[in-house]
């Protein structure tokens, strides 16, 4: 349990990173702070919910089942994400060409 905490605290700021990543390229320059401000609490709070809700659910049920539905919300959010940023490229592209 040690050693996952430690990854755990080695890679939290890679989400951190990823996310600033994110807002800072797909966010005009006079927005960045704002959205910044809603984004990252809005974030935060999520991974404790669900971090709460990952100790109900191995309770209420075995492991295997507590690991698959992390998987499929995984996919299900990296799906999402992709159509977002395939939108925000799209959007570039297409302001960049009327100019």
């Amino acid at each position: 349990t040690l050693s996952l905490q430690f990854f755990n605290g080695l890679f939290m700021p890679c989400f951190h990173i990823g996310i600033n990543t994110l807002i800072l390229n797909n966010t005009e320059e006079e927005f960045v702070g704002r959205v910044n401000g809603i984004l990252i609490p809005i974030f935060i709070g999520a991974m404790v919910i669900t971090m709460s809700l990952a100790g109900w659910l191995k309770v209420q049920f075995s492991l295997v089942p507590t690991y698959v539905l992390a998987g499929v919300l995984f996919l299900i959010g990296y799906i999402i994400s992709q159509r977002l940023l395939r939108l925000s490229t799209y959007i570039k592209e297409e302001t960049s060409i009327s100019v």
